[in-house]
């Protein structure tokens, strides 16, 4: 898919790691061009909390999952890395995520990490995205 020209500001092949806390999707944009990768989604189990509420709540979300999650990212990134020859990779998720995935990153791949946003716009146009991503 073409970037409108407004958005053509990625001279080299960039990775957006766009992330909440159960669903990651990866975009490959360069030069004039969007391309959707991939996504992976780990749900999780929904657990009352205090007040016997089954409402999601990031808070109530296990530890072992944003664990398992973050490592399944991480492999999922430095696959990518290498199939698509990636020169950078920006990440758009909330900050527990973040730290998570990059903990997990082989050190040839966190020195591919680029810009970092914490914040959580999955439900946001990919278009949208990556005009919040070039005002950082």
């Amino acid at each position: 898919m073409q970037l409108p020209i407004e958005l053509q500001h990625f001279p080299h092949l960039t990775l957006l790691v766009i992330s909440d806390h159960v669903t990651s999707k990866f975009f490959l944009v360069g030069g004039e061009s969007l391309e959707i990768l991939d996504s992976i989604t780990v749900p999780y189990d929904i657990r009352p909390n205090h007040e016997g509420s089954f409402i999601p709540e990031h808070s109530h979300i296990d530890e072992n999952h944003l664990k398992h999650f973050a490592k399944l990212v991480a492999e999922h990134i430095s696959k990518l890395v290498v199939q698509h020859a990636i020169v950078y990779v920006d990440l758009i998720m909330p900050a527990n995520i973040e730290h998570l995935v990059t903990a997990n990153l082989h050190p040839n791949i966190s020195k591919k990490l680029n810009r970092k946003l914490h914040i959580d716009i999955m439900k946001e146009d990919i278009f949208d995205i990556i005009k919040r991503i070039q005002k950082k």
